[in-house]
């Protein structure tokens, strides 16, 4: 697997996520815009409370998203070339998965309790921590040159 093998994996890879933290953008966007013009009316009023929790469940699903990006990544333990580039792409979706879930949060609580600045500063985040996340070649690229170390070493 050369250096292009591994390259279209990777603009595969941010594709998937400037679309992810794109539709947090726009849900955040378009809820915003509908509450400030008074096109929706919210139904539930943001308490501390709720928004302790909001947090709460943004803390642990970014936690869990590094978590289990690094842990997919890493793959079976004695994965081929093409295998280390699977995982690298399935443990970058999961993890990506997770993030736009945080920012969708923020979207939702918009809507739902018209809360603007508590969901805005959620999504904005939840992107912040997609593009500070963006895989990197270099990672993968080491990884395989650590798999074909080790074999030729056999």
């Amino acid at each position: 697997m050369s250096h292009d093998d591994v390259a279209g994996p990777l603009r595969v890879e941010l594709v998937i996520t400037a679309t992810l933290a794109g539709g947090v953008i726009l849900l955040a966007g378009v809820a915003s815009f509908l509450v400030m013009r008074g096109a929706t009316t919210p139904y539930m009023a943001t308490t501390p409370l709720l928004r302790g929790i909001v947090v709460v469940i943004a803390i642990v699903f970014l936690g869990t998203a590094r978590a289990l990006e690094r842990r997919i990544r890493r793959g079976p333990a004695h994965a081929d070339r093409e295998a280390i580039v699977r995982a690298h792409f399935s443990g970058t979706l999961v993890g990506m998965a997770l993030r736009e879930a945080v920012g969708l949060l923020g979207g939702m609580m918009i809507l739902v309790s018209g809360d603007v600045a508590a969901g805005a500063a959620l999504a904005g985040a939840a992107v912040l921590v997609m593009a500070l996340a963006l895989p990197k070649g270099d990672d993968l690229e080491e990884r395989l040159r650590r798999h074909d170390g080790g074999r030729s070493g056999r």
